[in-house]
C-alpha cells in the first residue's frame, strides 16, 4: 500500500478545515425561517441533506475549473502553490468572520491562484500568460460582473409578475392565505434548489486543490471520492454546529415576511447559482443575494441604502487584488522556507 506524501496530507487537512468554515457561515435556509415556511428543525434537516448532496454531486465542475481548467498545460500546482492558495483563503475567511466584512470565497480563491501563478512566472521559465488559461479566467471575471446584473433584472421582473398576478388580485384574507400557502411551497422548492446549488459551488471552491492533486497524480479517483465525502460531511458539520445559530438569527431579522415577498429573491438567485454551478463557474452567493434583494426593492419602489451598497462594492473591488498580493507573498515565503 502506497503511503501518501505528507505534503498532500497537509493540503487535504487544510481543505477539510476550509469546508468546516464554509459550513459555519452557511445561511441559505434562513429565508424559509423568515417567511415562516419551515421550522428550525426542518430547515436544518433539509439544509443538511442538500449540503451533503450538493457538495458530493454538484461540486465537480467548479472544482475542476479551479483545480485543473484554469491552468494551462505548462502549469501544475506545486505543494507550495497549493499551500499559498489555501492559506490566503483561510486568512480572508477569518478576517470576514471576525470583522463582519462580506468576504467572497471564490474571489479569494481565484485571486490566490492568480497570485501564485504570477509569482511562478517570475521564478520559472514560463511567462504568466503561458501558465494561466486567459479564456477561462475571462469567463470567471465576466461572470462576476454579468451575474449580479442579470439576477438584479430577473428578480425585478419576477417581483413585477408577482405584484400583478398575486397582490393586485387578492380578494380578502382567505384568498390571501390560500395564495400565500401555495407560494410557500414554491418558495421552499427554490430555497432547496438554492441550497444544493450553493453547496455545489462552495464545495467546488474547497475541492479545487483536491482536483489539483488528482491532476498531478498525487491522488487517484478512489481517494478523490473519499475526500469528497469527508469534505461534504465536514461542511455539513460546520452548518449544524454554527450555521444553526446563523440561520435562526437571520430568520428573526427578516421578521414575519410573507412567502410572496421573498419568492422573487429566491427565484432569481437559485436559478443563477444552479446554472453557474453546472457549467463550473464559481460565483459569490452573497453578491447574488444582495443584487436579488436590490432588484426586488427597486421594483417595489423602496429606498436602497446606497452607502452600504458602495461599501460592499469597494470591498469586492479590493478583495481580488489583495488576495493576489497576499498569495504572491505567501508563495514567496514558502519558497524561501
Amino acid at each position: 500500500m502506497k503511503i501518501m506524501d505528507p505534503y498532500v496530507i497537509v493540503v487535504i487537512i487544510i481543505c477539510i478545515s476550509l469546508a468546516f468554515s464554509i459550513g459555519a457561515q452557511e445561511e441559505t435556509m434562513s429565508t424559509t425561517l423568515g417567511s415562516g415556511s419551515l421550522s428550525v428543525k426542518y430547515a436544518l434537516i433539509f439544509g443538511s441533506i442538500l449540503i451533503f448532496l450538493g457538495t458530493l454531486f454538484l461540486s465537480g465542475s467548479v472544482g475542476k475549473t479551479l483545480g485543473q481548467n484554469i491552468l494551462t498545460e505548462n502549469a501544475n500546482y506545486s505543494d507550495n502553490m497549493m499551500y499559498a492558495v489555501l492559506i490566503t483563503s483561510i486568512i480572508w475567511l477569518l478576517i470576514g468572520a471576525t470583522t463582519g466584512v462580506p468576504v467572497s470565497l471564490n474571489q479569494t480563491v481565484v485571486g490566490s491562484i492568480f497570485g501564485v501563478l504570477l509569482f511562478e512566472s517570475i521564478i520559472s521559465e514560463h511567462r504568466f500568460m503561458e501558465l494561466i488559461d486567459i479564456k477561462q479566467l475571462s469567463i470567471i471575471l465576466l461572470g462576476w460582473v454579468v451575474g449580479p446584473l442579470l439576477v438584479f433584472f430577473i428578480s425585478a421582473s419576477m417581483e413585477y409578475i408577482i405584484h400583478k398576478k398575486v397582490h393586485e388580485k387578492i380578494k380578502g384574507l382567505v384568498d390571501s392565505d390560500v395564495k400565500e400557502s401555495f407560494i410557500r411551497l414554491i418558495l421552499i422548492g427554490f430555497v432547496c434548489l438554492n441550497q444544493i446549488s450553493t453547496a455545489g459551488n462552495q464545495g467546488g471552491n474547497t475541492l479545487g486543490m483536491i482536483y489539483g492533486l488528482k491532476d498531478k497524480g498525487a491522488i487517484n479517483d478512489n481517494a478523490l471520492m473519499v475526500i469528497s465525502v469527508v469534505i461534504a460531511l465536514v461542511y455539513l458539520l460546520g452548518f449544524l454546529i454554527f450555521g444553526r445559530k446563523l440561520i435562526k438569527g437571520l430568520g428573526k431579522t427578516m421578521g414575519n415576511m410573507r412567502p410572496s415577498e421573498t419568492l422573487s429573491v429566491e427565484f432569481a438567485g437559485s436559478l443563477l447559482i444552479f446554472l453557474t454551478t453546472l457549467i463550473g463557474l464559481p460565483v459569490s452567493g452573497a453578491q447574488i443575494l444582495i443584487f436579488s434583494l436590490l432588484g426586488t426593492k427597486w421594483m417595489r419602489g423602496e429606498k436602497i441604502d446606497r452607502n452600504s451598497l458602495k461599501r460592499m462594492i469597494r470591498i469586492w473591488l479590493i478583495l481580488l487584488p489583495l488576495s493576489i498580493g497576499m498569495a504572491c507573498f505567501s508563495y514567496f515565503l514558502l519558497v524561501l522556507i
